[in-house]
């Protein structure tokens, strides 16, 4: 049995992504690949993937995102890999690259999984807030 996975390849232009729809995709267990995105422009020309679609399944949920994540990076610059939805996946998530940017608690899935950050990092892209999620740093260090 193959792991459930979704790659984003295309690493030229200045164009967003978005998979959006009132469908769920079960990913649980599985990859989402969007580093060889790229990283956008000094112009914050869009190079985000939106992940507008409920992702759900147990197992866990791996981002290997794109963007700049580190400490002088600053984030966004039109280079994020967006959680938009109330996701239900359970098993913990995972970022292994890039920046992974969310508005609400629900985007993380199940209240009960950890975030692993292993390389990547965390955009809090909303007014102000605060996740009740256990977030757990790992050995390729988090932002």
């Amino acid at each position: 049995m193959s792991t459930p996975s979704i790659v984003f390849k295309d690493a030229t232009g200045d164009n967003s992504k978005t998979i959006a729809g009132t469908g769920t995709i079960n990913i649980g267990g599985g990859l989402i690949n969007s580093s060889a995105f790229g990283t956008g422009d000094a112009g914050n020309n869009g190079r985000d993937v939106n992940m507008n679609v409920v992702l759900a399944g147990s197992g866990g949920l791996t981002i290997a995102g794109h963007g700049n994540a580190t400490a002088n990076g600053g984030g966004g610059g039109g280079s994020e890999f967006r959680l938009g939805a109330a996701n239900t996946f359970s098993g913990g998530l995972t970022i292994t690259s890039g920046l992974v940017s969310w508005t609400n608690e629900a985007n993380f899935g199940d209240i009960s999984n950890v975030i692993t950050l292993n390389g990547g990092g965390l955009l809090y892209t909303a007014a102000a807030g605060a996740t009740a999620h256990n977030i757990k740093v790992g050995a390729s260090g988090g932002t």
